[in-house]
């Protein structure tokens, strides 16, 4: 980062040698702002192994849960906006029966369409994978090898995907990295 600002002609305002000195200008920056880290410190990462913000200082507990007396507007009351249905953008037919919704990747963030361009992110984690119900009756026709195919941009560009089904336990019934709106079979 500071060798960016460098380039940047800003290098004097990204004058941090350590993430540490980085992550103390943050708590700098945000004291009394709705994101206060100014409570926060490495010490206290690691030793109470992990601290939510916002701490405003540091004998301050944290906050696990965000509003939960009341949220952010002058009434404390919550704003909801409702929202007209929109069906899909593609619907299910012969080709491709199934709506996916995306998921995550210890490696990647949805898409991966920032993350799939760090080198040792996508070495982790090459291909797309499609995960499937154990109950669901397509599953019992995948194998791990079985390729994948969507009409979705995101699929199409990164080739195929693998197939694998998991149990409704441990994941989600229908879990896929891509495109959120994709659909994709098998």
């Amino acid at each position: 980062m500071r060798e960016l600002a460098e380039r940047l002609g800003v290098g004097s305002s990204f004058a941090f040698h350590s993430p540490r000195e980085a992550f103390d200008e943050l708590r700098v920056a945000t004291s009394g702002a709705r994101a206060d880290y100014a409570g926060i410190t490495y010490e206290r990462i690691r030793r109470e192994r992990g601290v939510f913000w916002p701490c405003p200082d540091v004998g301050h507990p944290g906050t696990p849960r965000l509003f939960a007396d009341r949220f952010a507007h002058p009434n404390g009351l919550a704003r909801f906006r409702p929202v007209v249905y929109r069906p899909a953008a593609e619907l299910p037919d012969a080709h491709y029966p199934l709506y996916f919704t995306t998921g995550r990747y210890r490696e990647h963030y949805n898409s991966g369409a920032q993350t799939r361009r760090v080198g040792p992110l996508l070495d982790a984690q090459p291909q797309p994978r499609l995960e499937m119900n154990r109950g669901s009756p397509r599953s019992s026709a995948l194998s791990r090898a079985t390729p994948c195919s969507s009409r979705a941009a995101a699929v199409r560009s990164s080739s195929r995907c693998r197939c694998r089904t998991a149990s409704a336990s441990t994941r989600s019934s229908r879990r896929f990295t891509g495109e959120a709106s994709a659909r994709r079979t098998c």
